[in-house]
């Protein structure tokens, strides 16, 4: 192989390494986000309640690694808790989509934080965080209580 061939070679390995050294610090960049987001919580600067993102459908069980009549994955800023997902029943989801009330008693009963995700998880919630935390910031802006 020529030398140009093993530069490109060279300089793909290090864009790979780039890369996941750039994961790795998003990870912790969202860990200070929950971090925070507790510590205003706790303080009273900001109350109780949750943003929804997109969903996805999935006809697997996360935990399990099993086929079942399917999943939904939201992805979710949840305060006090933080960023992450929350994974329904596709039946409870139909269900709250349906009808009004309850769905943030789900939410948190459902809450994977952004953490314990799964890889596949984190890709879909790194489309999903900055509009849920715009969303967030806008409401904390004027004092209003998330839903």
């Amino acid at each position: 192989m020529s030398g140009t061939v093993l530069n490109h070679f060279e300089r793909l390995r290090t864009l790979l390494v780039e890369a996941r050294r750039a994961i790795e610090q998003a990870e912790e960049r969202l860990g200070q986000f929950n971090e925070l987001l507790r510590g205003l919580s706790e303080q009273g600067e900001v109350p109780r309640g949750f943003f929804l993102g997109k969903t996805i459908a999935s006809p697997w069980d996360a935990e399990a690694g099993r086929c079942n009549a399917g999943h939904v994955i939201q992805a979710v800023l949840l305060v006090p808790e933080g960023l992450g997902v929350s994974r329904f029943d596709a039946e409870v989801s139909d269900a709250y989509t349906e009808a009004s009330g309850g769905l943030e008693d789900e939410v948190r009963l459902t809450f994977v934080p952004f953490a314990a995700c799964s890889p596949a998880e984190k890709a879909f919630f790194y489309s999903e965080m900055e509009v849920l935390c715009e969303r967030f910031l806008a409401c904390a802006a004027v004092g209003k209580t998330p839903t």
